[in-house]
C-alpha cells in the first residue's frame, strides 16, 4: 500500500488549510452569464492555529532530559498516510540519528516520552537528511495533530514559486518549555525551489533542497515547513481577473482609494494554497567579521584583529523538499507493515479486496 493511497480516515485532527485562519475581503465576480456577485476571498498573512503547533515533537539525547524539559536537541513532525491509520514521527537524520533519537509528544496533561534509540530510526535509502519511525498514537491521550500525504507538495506542483509565504513551527531552543513541548513559528519567502543545476552538498553528497530565507538557528533542524499564498499575491501570468468596485466595500484598504468611483482590475489566484514545502535542515552560513574584544557567554574573551571572523547565520536556510520525505514514508518496510495492517482490518470485516483507493496530489509516480 502506497503512503499516498486513501481508504478511510480515523485518529487525530489532520492539518489543512482550515488551520490558517485569514482575514477576508470581499471582490466582485461575474456568473457564467454576467451576473455579479460578491466573493469573499482570503488575504494577508494568517493566524497559525493551534493545531497546526501541535503537529511538531521535540527530540532529546536521553529519557531523562525529555522529562525534566531540558538539553532539547531539535523538532520532529507528525506525518499520517491518508488513511489515517499509520502515523510516522519524521525529523532530519543529523538530528535523530546521529545526536537526540528520543522523542517527546505532547498529552492533554503534559507529555509522553518515547525512549528510542538511533537504531529505531530508519534512514533515506540514499542517504539524505532525513528519519523516519513509526509511532504510536491515541487521540485520547495525545494532544497531536497530523500533516497527511495529500499536503505534500510534490516535484512537478506548478503552483510553488519564488516569492511565496513559508513559515515554520518547532523548537526555539530558549523556550522549549518545561512540562510541554513549546513550538515557536518563523515566517519568511521562498528564494530557490530545487533542481537538478542546483543541488546542494550535505555529507558529501548532493541532495535537492528548497532555499527559503527565513532566520533559524540551532533546534529547528527537523520543523515543517509550509508554503502558502492568497488572493492577489500570483505574479503568474495564468491568474485571472477580476473587477473590485472600491466604494462599496471601502473600510479595508488605504484612504487614497477608499472613494473612489472607478472599478479596479486585479490579479487574483483561483484558490488559496497551502502545501507541505519540506522540512528544515540547515542554514547557509557566512563570516562575520570581529573587531576589538567580543565576549561569548561562557567563553573567554576573544582579543582579535580586524582579519578575525566568526561563522554566523545568513538568513538564509536550506529545506528537504516534501516529496523526498515521501520517498523514506514509502520503503519497503513501512509499506510492508501498512499492507499487513490493513489486511488485519479487511479481514477482521469480512471483505476479501481491498476498497477502491484513491491516489493524491501528494503521489510519488
Amino acid at each position: 500500500m502506497n503512503f499516498n493511497q486513501t481508504i478511510e480516515r480515523n485518529g487525530p485532527h489532520v492539518v489543512d488549510l482550515r488551520d490558517l485562519d485569514f482575514q477576508r475581503v470581499p471582490i466582485q465576480r461575474y456568473g457564467t452569464q454576467g451576473t455579479p456577485y460578491i466573493k469573499w476571498v482570503k488575504v494577508g498573512m494568517p493566524k497559525i492555529n493551534q493545531e497546526i503547533l501541535h503537529a511538531v515533537f521535540f527530540l532529546y539525547r536521553n529519557a531523562d532530559d525529555a522529562r525534566d524539559g531540558v538539553n532539547s536537541q531539535g523538532t520532529g513532525f507528525i506525518v499520517a498516510d491518508n488513511d489515517g491509520r499509520s502515523f510516522y514521527g519524521v525529523s532530519n537524520k543529523h538530528v535523530a540519528i546521529s545526536v537526540a533519537p528520543v522523542v517527546r509528544i505532547n498529552t492533554h496533561d503534559g507529555a509522553e516520552i518515547f525512549d528510542f534509540g538511533p537504531e529505531d530510526w530508519e534512514s533515506h535509502p540514499d542517504g539524505d537528511d532525513i528519519a523516519a519511525i513509526e509511532l504510536a498514537i491515541d487521540p485520547s491521550k495525545h494532544s497531536v495533530s497530523a500533516i497527511p500525504a495529500r499536503l505534500f507538495s510534490h516535484k512537478d506542483n506548478l503552483d510553488l514559486g519564488v516569492g511565496d509565504d513559508v513559515f515554520m513551527v518547532g523548537l526555539f531552543a530558549n523556550h522549549e518549555g518545561k512540562e510541554k513541548n513549546n513550538p515557536l513559528a518563523r515566517f519568511g519567502n521562498i528564494s530557490m525551489l530545487a533542481h537538478e543545476s542546483a543541488l546542494v552538498p550535505w555529507d558529501g553528497k548532493l541532495f535537492h533542497r528548497h532555499i527559503v530565507d527565513m532566520h533559524s538557528r540551532g533546534g529547528y533542524s527537523g520543523s515543517p515547513v509550509f508554503v502558502y499564498r492568497t488572493f492577489g499575491a500570483d505574479l503568474k501570468d495564468r491568474t485571472e481577473y477580476v473587477r473590485m468596485d472600491l466604494s462599496p466595500v471601502a473600510g479595508y484598504l488605504e484612504d487614497d482609494f477608499r472613494h473612489s468611483s472607478q472599478p479596479v482590475r486585479i490579479k487574483v489566484f483561483p484558490e488559496t494554497m497551502f502545501y507541505l514545502l519540506g522540512m528544515q535542515c540547515a542554514q547557509f552560513m557566512e563570516p562575520w567579521k570581529l573587531k576589538g574584544a567580543v565576549t561569548i557567554e561562557d567563553q573567554a574573551t576573544l582579543r582579535t584583529s580586524d582579519a578575525t571572523y566568526l561563522s554566523g547565520s545568513s538568513g538564509m536556510s536550506s529545506v528537504v523538499p516534501a516529496w523526498k520525505i515521501l520517498e523514506i514514508l514509502n520503503i519497503p518496510k513501512f509499506v510492508a507493515r501498512r499492507e499487513a495492517s490493513l489486511a488485519a482490518v479487511l479481514a477482521a470485516r469480512g471483505r476479501r479486496t481491498e476498497p477502491e483507493i484513491d491516489a493524491t496530489d501528494g503521489a510519488i509516480r
